[in-house]
């Protein structure tokens, strides 16, 4: 497997490993945990359409490394595809651009000024998208760790892109930014992520009730926001996959 994330839990709340980047590193440091979309890197990979037909992933990978001569990273970012810098103009990876993107996110929701933001229009719609899932004036919390550890369900922790209040409640909102031509792209990885890390929301916060889960998809290229709001019997599925995947991970990893 490639590159991990890991948390772990100290007395002072869950804490992001970045020097555990690998099984390897992360197993040597006591209590570490990996991280909710490493673990659901066990889910099947989504097909992708080549000039062949549909394709696995892995094979697509492959296929574009012996085709056009690319290393590993090449080969990887391409398969997810670039973006343009709204700040340089420059062509750069899309995960480079959901990295930035969601801090522009952050500072907002945090209540700074992102106007002066390079991200800023591209954000707009998720901006407004926001604003009318939650209560006016009601609390924010941007990137919550929520996990729990090995002791607890084999242990796993994942970071909450946004935790707000909806009619008294709590809810989970996360952001994709993908390229969506004309409509939102959400996929059974989204829901798995949100489904586990409502459930431990609630176990942590001790709550009474589960939140409820919103996908929030933004056009990289428009701006245009598609907003997603998991069902109940969503959430039921999403956290049954994961529970799967952490089971596979464990055996095959021993982590």
């Amino acid at each position: 497997m490639s590159t991990i994330h890991a948390y772990k839990y100290t007395n002072k709340g869950w804490k992001f490993l970045k020097s555990a980047t690998t099984i390897g590193k992360a197993k040597k440091i006591e209590c570490a945990v990996p991280s909710v979309t490493t673990v659901l890197k066990m889910m099947p990979p989504v097909s992708v359409r080549t000039p062949e037909g549909f394709e696995p992933y892995g094979d697509y990978r492959m296929w574009l490394g012996g085709r056009d001569g690319l290393n590993y990273q090449q080969t990887k970012e391409a398969m997810f595809g670039y973006r343009k810098c709204p700040e340089t103009g420059q062509m750069i990876t899309s995960s480079d651009f959901g990295t930035l993107a969601h801090a522009c996110m952050e500072d907002w929701a945090n209540g700074k000024d992102s106007r002066d933001n390079p991200y800023h229009d591209v954000t707009a719609g998720a901006r407004d998208a926001v604003v009318n899932l939650l209560d006016a004036g009601s609390d924010r919390f941007c990137e919550t760790i929520v996990g729990v550890t090995k002791a607890e369900w084999g242990g796993s922790a994942g970071s909450v892109d946004l935790l707000g209040i909806q009619d008294g409640k709590y809810v989970l909102i996360d952001y994709k930014f993908r390229q969506c031509k004309g409509r939102g792209k959400f996929y059974e990885k989204d829901l798995s992520q949100l489904s586990i890390e409502a459930r431990w929301t609630a176990w942590m916060m001790h709550l009474d009730y589960l939140p409820k889960i919103y996908s929030i998809c933004i056009d990289c290229d428009t701006g245009k926001a598609y907003v997603r709001k998991w069902k109940p019997e969503d959430q039921v599925k999403g956290e049954e996959i994961f529970q799967a995947c952490r089971v596979l991970y464990k055996h095959t990893y021993k982590f």
